[in-house]
């Protein structure tokens, strides 16, 4: 009978592990579901009419934030979250700006849903303390109970880089893991490695491993304590605080976008057009650049435009601008020549145009075009 019994609870376990991509991370403890619970705890207390691209990409908010695979393969209790924001390594698949500047904004909204994952991640004292916990982990499993805590909305939302706030997540649990002490044992329910020499401000998932206090997970599984409710209650809101800094920091600093740039010379007056977009700003800056052999020469044009709804590739906000261009810089006409023109944005929150902008998978630069005055 026992090995029956314990036949299902593995076969249980393949499954879910198979399913999750992972049986030993997370708050996802089955059937619970923590990370979509503190992603929607955070959306439901953002403005959508100032951030209408996380209204938009909702769902690929949480299909990131329900995702384990962003774990590293040497620590499954935490990961990289700049090197998801920056896309800067291959295993990064382009990251947040990555894929944004292709236009792939599905997967860039998605992989800010798994920055926020790993940084909820570190509200979780068994990941902050790096203990190596599996599935049904006490922490976790109470803390799926909650779906819309009462948090505070930071005075200064999102002033941080939307990675930072994974290691403050990370201290801010450690720096409590000596007071949530088990009555019954007078020993912290998570305590981190002695020897692990991990300062605050390091991240404490690449060190060495921390474990229960008890020497096993003695952390109970019901809220009939108030203490007990005030430890899952306290750290579900700042992962859910956390959250909602990521978010607000994440949507401030993604940058305009430009996309169908097209420049047309017709009998000596040049016309410019392209889509201008952006996932929040109203209302975008706009300057034209004129190079020749790689040297600034000055503006052709410049100005402003207002986006509505919607914009072009998926963006939120958008509009088409269309210029005509004498050739002339400062004044002065320029010599007849081959020149390069590139279009550059800022939108209401300082943000500017990356190099490297592109549509689809060729290597032109969406940003610049070609011209050849006669």
């Amino acid at each position: 009978m026992k090995t029956n019994k314990m036949k299902v609870a593995v076969g249980i376990l393949a499954v879910y592990a198979a399913a999750s991509g992972s049986a030993a991370n997370a708050w996802k403890s089955a059937p619970l579901l923590a990370h979509t619970n503190i992603m929607h705890a955070a959306l439901d207390r953002l403005d959508k009419s100032e951030y209408p691209d996380l209204a938009d990409f909702k769902i690929n908010l949480l299909e990131g934030a329900n995702d384990e695979s962003w774990h590293t393969i040497d620590s499954l209790n935490g990961g990289r979250p700049e090197e998801i924001w920056r896309g800067a390594k291959t295993d990064a698949a382009g990251g947040v700006l990555g894929n944004y500047a292709a236009f792939d904004l599905e997967h860039a909204y998605r992989r800010i849903g798994s920055i926020c994952h790993l940084t909820e991640d570190q509200a979780a004292p068994p990941h902050a303390a790096n203990v190596q916990h599996a599935l049904f982990d006490r922490f976790e499993t109470a803390a799926g109970d909650y779906s819309a805590p009462l948090y505070s909305v930071p005075a200064e939302a999102g002033a941080e880089e939307p990675y930072a706030y994974y290691q403050q997540m990370q201290d801010a649990t450690r720096r409590l893991l000596d007071t949530w002490v088990n009555p019954d044992t007078n020993r912290p329910y998570w305590v981190e490695d002695p020897d692990s020499g991990v300062r605050l401000g390091e991240d404490s998932t690449f060190g060495v491993f921390g474990g229960y206090g008890s020497g096993k997970d003695s952390f109970p599984l019901t809220h009939s304590d108030s203490r007990i409710e005030a430890i899952v209650d306290g750290q579900f809101q700042s992962a859910a605080r956390a959250t909602y800094n990521i978010l607000v920091s994440a949507s401030k600093k993604l940058p305009p976008l430009v996309s169908d740039l097209a420049v047309v010379n017709a009998g000596g007056v040049i016309g410019i057009s392209f889509n201008a977009g952006d996932n929040r700003s109203a209302a975008l800056k706009y300057q034209v650049e004129v190079y020749q052999h790689s040297q600034l020469l000055g503006l052709a044009k410049s100005g402003e435009v207002k986006l509505g709804r919607p914009g072009a590739y998926g963006l939120p906000l958008g509009a088409k601008v269309a210029l005509l261009w004498d050739g002339a810089v400062g004044g002065v006409k320029l010599p007849a020549g081959d020149y390069l023109l590139q279009v550059k944005l800022t939108d209401g929150d300082n943000n500017s145009t990356p190099d490297g902008v592109n549509t689809d998978k060729s290597r032109v630069n969406g940003t610049k075009a070609y011209v050849t005055l006669n």
